[in-house]
């Protein structure tokens, strides 16, 4: 029985907003978030490579959190659902975003753990990342559902027996999710 609903950050909770503007410094230093295991080596390598002050780099970080925006018919069931479910997020990339998207969508309020790889010191697939946020969270890896963009990912789940949904678009995983929580039983989705 699922009690536990896990959730990639970037993929499925947010996307990058429509109207977003590219800017290279910007999405360079993004995609490199998403292999962050280290927090001080992450800054440290940023601030050398891309030879930025300390303001400078905070101002990056500020801007890659402004970049996205949240999936607005997930968000609005959160509250349904946590009635019935513990829920999480596992995040391959850096905690030093945390606080700018804390601000905003006040995560610690909708969700009971948020794991990141930068903390972790271990990015998904990695099994280990899936079972920590199982041990945080006082579930069983066969009691959870897990959601990602990333097929690689999803197979990491599997491999420790989580249920998983891919969303390989947002309509498609939104709806899956839908089919599944009512499947469960456990949440009105009126």
């Amino acid at each position: 029985m699922i009690d536990t609903i896990l959730f990639d950050f970037v993929g499925v909770l947010l996307f990058t907003k429509e109207k977003y503007e590219p800017n290279r410094l910007i999405d360079e230093i993004d995609k490199l978030i998403g292999t962050v295991t280290n927090d001080s080596t992450f800054k440290e390598r940023t601030l050398r490579e891309y030879n930025l002050l300390e303001n400078e780099f905070t101002a990056v970080l500020q801007s890659i959190a402004n970049k996205y925006e949240p999936y607005v018919p997930l968000w609005r069931l959160l509250p349904k659902i946590r009635k019935n479910y513990k829920l999480g997020i596992i995040n391959n990339g850096t905690y030093l975003t945390y606080p700018f998207f804390e601000a905003k969508y006040h995560i610690s309020q909708q969700f009971d753990v948020f794991l990141s790889s930068a903390i972790e010191g271990v990015c998904k697939p990695d099994h280990e990342i899936y079972l920590r946020a199982c041990e945080k969270l006082g579930s069983k890896a066969q009691n959870c559902l897990f959601m990602d963009d990333s097929e690689e990912n999803i197979i990491g789940a599997q491999q420790v027996g989580m249920e998983t949904i891919h969303w390989s678009d947002k309509k498609n995983g939104f709806q899956e999710f839908n089919n599944c929580i009512q499947a469960f039983g456990n949440v009105k989705m009126g």
